[in-house]
């Protein structure tokens, strides 16, 4: 059986082990106050999903809709990420899907750096625990997030290009990119694009 690519780090922790770490980093994002956006958020968004697929998918930041439930990708954008997913053949039950920064930037902004580097402790947190054989990072933000946590050097066309083949704290990964869905707006490519990156991170959990 597929061990989800885990193999050369340490042993995969159980479905129930994985539950519980990323519950309780949840519940120490809430307290979190390690820069300024906890001020204006309504609920942090830790993120979701099983992750026992291999695969994590990562964002920029919650917008409006996010900040209102406390998941991540419920609007539009997150409405085209799915749709992308399910027509790859991937449950996005079965990934993990976060975001760079856990609580919403005002008016929707990018994060700054201050911000991301506050909150990078935390989706390495996550990754940890995770132990992806994919990350698929949407846009620039998330890939500067995931950068400072792998010391990659490489850009979003790069990595939807080729993936990159990346040593993890937890054991070999693959780093894939595409456009964050947002751009959608802007190119109408994208969610093809995104199918593709998910056909790919498939082929790659499964060994093929």
């Amino acid at each position: 059986m597929d061990d989800g690519g885990r193999s050369g780090g340490a042993p995969a922790l159980s479905p129930e082990d994985v539950l519980e770490g990323l519950s309780e980093i949840a519940k120490r994002i809430e307290g979190c106050r390690r820069c300024p956006l906890f001020r204006h958020r309504t609920r942090t968004v830790p993120g979701e999903g099983s992750g026992d697929s291999g695969i994590v998918v990562i964002g920029e930041a919650p917008g409006k809709e996010e900040d209102a439930s406390g998941r991540p990708f419920v609007g539009r954008a997150g409405r085209i990420l799915r749709s992308a997913m399910a027509d790859a053949g991937l449950d996005p039950g079965r990934a993990f899907i976060t975001n760079a920064v856990k609580c919403r930037p005002p008016g929707n902004r990018r994060p700054t750096r201050q911000e991301l580097e506050a909150c990078r402790p935390w989706l390495e947190a996550q990754l940890r625990i995770l132990r992806p054989r994919a990350v698929v990072v949407l846009g620039n933000t998330a890939l500067d997030s995931l950068s400072g946590i792998l010391g990659l050097r490489t850009t979003i066309r790069e990595l939807m290009d080729a993936p990159l083949r990346a040593a993890c704290p937890w054991g070999e990964c693959w780093v894939l990119g595409a456009y964050h869905p947002a751009y959608t707006r802007f190119n109408r490519r994208v969610p093809e694009i995104l199918r593709k990156t998910f056909e790919r991170a498939l082929k790659i959990v499964r060994g093929d």
